[in-house]
């Protein structure tokens, strides 16, 4: 099947991070000395491998083949992984950007079943998981299904602390449990307290929580200055009648945005988080616990 202007992004596609400028220009260049190599593949009428080679040869007005894939939807999101991955040299970032579409996309897998997939360590799921989760883009699940079909506790249950001590709950590094409720007979600062017991009391987590937040606001409103300014003479673009552009801005405008998402999601959660506390605060409500902003 040969298409042009016709191709919407399978959301599978949208799993594996967009090229860098430097990387499209350089693929752009090779599909005008050599033609295009690789044809399209779609899936459930959209395209699921090929964005990139597609946006491409419509800017140089050479038609794009397509191939059909049949499969199921499993099938079809490893095939569109398995193939970018043995294509392309993902960073260590890009790859936690992999991870992360791939648990929002289908958070019941287990995390072994992702890493084989993604090829990076288990671990390196398992923190990205955590972080999606503190973030609010995965829902906590008390099991996960692994490649073999079977289901599993999604983590291990924690131990119990010393000398019939409870088990220290702790978000991020810092434990939910103040000394006296870990140990009634503990004496000392907290400094001994997490020498003792690898861990930092409530108190002291919520002080370098609210530091945090305080950089987090200071490096926002540095960020937003100079886009406030560089935008505010800008002219407005009618969507309506956005038809046509180059395919070297679509990448760029991709990117910038790919950048800046994340951190705008951050922000958003710790607004988000705060307000909720307010309220709570205001109606004489505990809010529930929340992992303290990193």
């Amino acid at each position: 099947m040969n298409t042009r202007n016709r191709w919407t992004q399978h959301e599978f596609g949208k799993i594996v991070p967009s090229m860098t400028p430097s990387e499209f220009d350089g693929l752009k260049e090779d599909i005008r000395n050599n033609g295009l190599l690789n044809p399209g593949l779609s899936f459930e009428g959209q395209l699921l491998d090929g964005w990139h080679r597609f946006l491409i040869c419509n800017e140089l007005h050479i038609d794009f083949p397509v191939t059909e894939f049949v499969g199921t939807r499993q099938e079809a999101q490893r095939r569109v992984i398995s193939l970018n991955l043995n294509r392309r040299h993902l960073s260590q970032d890009q790859k936690r950007e992999v991870i992360a579409a791939l648990l929002m996309v289908s958070p019941e897998r287990s995390d072994r079943d992702i890493a084989e997939e993604a090829k990076v360590d288990h671990k390196t799921v398992s923190r990205v998981r955590r972080k999606q989760e503190q973030l609010g883009r995965v829902p906590q699940l008390a099991k996960t299904v692994g490649r073999d079909g079977k289901s599993r506790p999604a983590r291990k249950p924690k131990k119990g602390g010393a000398s019939g001590l409870p088990p220290l709950v702790t978000t991020g590094g810092f434990t939910a449990l103040t000394p006296q409720e870990v140990d009634p007979d503990f004496k000392g600062n907290s400094v001994l307290f997490a020498q003792k017991y690898g861990h930092v009391p409530r108190n002291t987590a919520e002080k370098h929580t609210a530091e945090r937040f305080a950089e987090w606001s200071v490096v926002m409103a540095q960020c937003a200055k100079p886009i406030k300014a560089s935008t505010s003479d800008l002219r407005e673009v009618d969507i309506d009648k956005l038809r046509s552009v180059k395919a070297s801005d679509v990448q760029r405008m991709q990117a910038a945005l790919d950048t800046l998402r994340p951190v705008f999601a951050k922000a958003e959660a710790m607004l988000a988080r705060f307000y909720q506390v307010a309220a709570a605060a205001e109606s004489g409500d505990t809010p529930d616990e929340q992992p303290p902003l990193h």
